[in-house]
């Protein structure tokens, strides 16, 4: 114990004089690799009663002294953690110990003296974070998203990406987890999460330009994503986006995603999204929003019992629009979905920018019309590569047919001999009835009327059910001046 009060008054020499030769608070942390806490401390001490202070340290019990072995444990395997990090384990592992941050810093560095568990040295950040003006009560709250990469109960690398907003004035701080990156519609359940979190929400809320709610900065006409303007409309509040391009708009003055990252995620085992996010609800109330802000100094869940009166109301709203994704028209009336195509009904396609709108029920896809009214129903296809048509949506050729026959009939004499000659042959060959009218009207349109209405008694009479057959009648009758009559039909029966 004595080697360890040594230690204390050489480091309070060493900060006297550092703070003598104009070292700032930051400069002694960094140099000595203690916390800026410590340091505060010390400086504010004057000698005698930081004498005083140590001697009293080996007279004083140690509270902590049952629970070395797990504290001793605990920094081994995370020499990086913090004492503001192991007050905090404590109280969510050992609630039944009462101790003060203060008295669990006495004790992690004595621990750290005694069995040579020194802090690593931190390298700097490069990241800029966004800066918390001091705005009045219920006015603003900022949003940033962080990515973190623990370790689950199987020792393997598992990333969780949260969303944390904070309100400005409180520091009240609420944070959002998943275990898969965030979609727009992700986001907007995190912003609801937090709102119901706070009970209300504040007139602005501030953005660093984060693509799943920004598309581009326009020049100063912030272009937000489809689904966040649609967002916007309901749960209408103010937005200020930080510029891409100017890192400093964000300032400089809190990081709460490194708050988070070091304070709660550092060293915490992941079990699954849902235990993350009511481990985070708990140490939110016991640390986060429960100790003492080092800007502020004062308590965030104290402060936020006077900012929740100048909060919005939050009213019920209807975010079920939400769940549908825009995507384009093909000009062949499909859409492509997850590596596959799906039939959209026939005539859908407009033109280039032709839009549908889907979204996922059970099993099926349902692509609606931009008003939300459904206009195609699909089981979702697990392969991929796949087209997937429903009959229904297949273009409609009967009536088109119908007017070709209506066409090709008008070139006959006899209307009902040809329309009954046309059916006999869609009887027989459905599938090319198209190209074998088509044949038959360009045929015609070589021949003269006579040899048409020959050429049809005589294809009818011997049930020739083709139009290459028709054609070649045709052709024989052409030559009919030529030949002599039972030359004629001899001919005519080979076709």
């Amino acid at each position: 114990m004595k080697n360890y009060q040594t230690q204390r008054v050489m480091l309070y020499f060493q900060i006297k004089q550092l703070l003598q030769e104009k070292f700032t608070i930051s400069q002694i942390s960094e140099k000595l690799s203690i916390s800026r806490t410590t340091v505060y401390s010390y400086a504010n001490m004057g000698e005698e009663d930081f004498m005083a202070w140590v001697k009293q340290i080996r007279k004083k019990p140690k509270t902590l002294s049952p629970y070395e072995e797990p504290i001793k444990s605990r920094l081994s395997q995370h020499p990086e953690l913090s004492s503001y990090q192991i007050h905090d384990w404590l109280l969510e592992h050992y609630p039944e110990v009462k101790v003060s941050r203060r008295a669990v810093s006495d004790f992690v560095s004595y621990l750290r003296q005694v069995y040579h568990l020194s802090k690593p040295r931190k390298e700097k950040s490069g990241r800029e974070y966004m800066a918390i003006e001091d705005q009045p009560y219920g006015r603003q709250a900022q949003v940033d998203f962080g990515v973190y990469t623990m370790k689950s109960g199987q020792d393997e690398d598992q990333k969780v990406y949260f969303m944390i907003t904070v309100l400005s004035r409180s520091r009240y701080k609420h944070v959002y987890f998943l275990d898969h990156p965030f979609t727009t519609m992700d986001v907007v359940e995190a912003h609801e999460a937090a709102f119901a979190y706070y009970g209300g929400f504040p007139q602005r809320m501030v953005y660093d330009q984060d693509k799943l709610m920004v598309v581009s900065e326009n020049r100063g006409d912030i272009l937000f994503t489809e689904k966040f303007t649609a967002y916007l409309k309901v749960r209408k509040f103010e937005i200020f986006v930080c510029r891409g391009s100017d890192p400093e708009t964000k300032g400089k003055s809190e990081s709460v995603i490194k708050y988070v990252k070091t304070n709660f995620l550092n060293a915490r085992r992941f079990i699954n999204a849902e235990v993350l996010n009511a481990e985070c609800g708990a140490w939110l109330e016991r640390t986060g929003n429960g100790q003492i802000h080092g800007t502020t100094k004062r308590i965030p869940a104290q402060e936020f019992l006077l900012e929740q009166a100048h909060l919005q109301a939050l009213g019920p709203v209807k975010l079920s629009f939400l769940e549908y994704q825009a995507y384009h028209v093909r000009k062949d009336n499909l859409i492509t979905w997850k590596g596959n195509r799906y039939s959209v009904p026939s005539g859908t396609y407009q033109g280039k920018g032709t839009k549908v709108w889907i979204k996922v029920e059970g099993e099926e896809l349902i692509i609606c019309r931009e008003d939300k009214t459904e206009m195609a129903r699909h089981k979702i296809c697990l392969d991929k590569g796949m087209t997937i048509i429903n009959s229904n949506h297949r273009r409609d050729r009967s009536q088109s047919i119908k007017r070709l026959m209506e066409q090709v009939t008008d070139l006959f004499t006899d209307h009902e001999a040809a329309r009954a000659y046309f059916a006999q042959i869609q009887q027989a060959k459905p599938r090319y009835i198209r190209d074998q009218l088509l044949l038959i009207k360009k045929s015609i349109r070589k021949s003269n009327a006579e040899y048409v209405d020959q050429a049809l008694t005589f294809c009818r009479t011997n049930a020739i059910l083709s139009a290459n057959d028709f054609k070649s009648v045709l052709d024989q009758l052409a030559q009919a001046n030529q030949i002599p009559e039972p030359e004629l039909e001899s001919l005519l029966l080979e076709c």
